[in-house]
């Protein structure tokens, strides 16, 4: 949060206030305001709130995000929370499925090229697990033929 106490250091003085004027009006020390802008301490969310309502800016301007990158972020975690969503009962999935989670499971244990695989692929983003499964499907397409020629 560095940011904010530069982004509130150039609010203040365009709008022409001092440190003891800003700290005045808001109810905070002078000191607190001076070390928030020298990045000593960092506003907690009230008071980064407070800024944004003084200064009649959003809390994303005043945390010096880009809207653009806000709202890709945002929707990323939407769809990711929608994925889940259409789980109502976790508990019920994972017993539903128990006996193939417990086959790969012990497929991924047995096999190291399953175990390198599932921790490359274990913080990917939602996109690119589908790129990776998609991927997948492709190079393995026709294996099945394959495997019926094989004597």
């Amino acid at each position: 949060m560095a940011k904010v106490g530069e982004i509130l250091r150039v609010l203040r003085i365009k709008r022409g206030y001092s440190q003891a004027q800003l700290a005045d009006l808001t109810g905070l020390k002078r000191s607190a305001i001076s070390n928030y802008e020298q990045g000593i301490r960092e506003p907690d969310l009230d008071t980064v709130e407070l800024f944004a309502d003084f200064f009649d800016v959003s809390v994303a301007d005043l945390l010096g995000r880009d809207e653009r990158d806000y709202n890709r972020r945002l929707h990323e975690n939407i769809s990711s929370i929608e994925h889940y969503d259409k789980y109502d009962d976790t508990d019920k999935l994972l017993h539903e499925n128990h006996s193939e989670i417990m086959q790969i499971r012990e497929s991924i244990r047995r096999t190291p090229e399953l175990r390198e695989i599932y921790s490359l692929t274990s913080k990917a983003t939602p996109d690119k697990m589908r790129q990776i499964r998609d991927f997948v499907r492709f190079v393995t397409k026709g294996d099945d033929d394959d495997d019926t020629n094989t004597p």
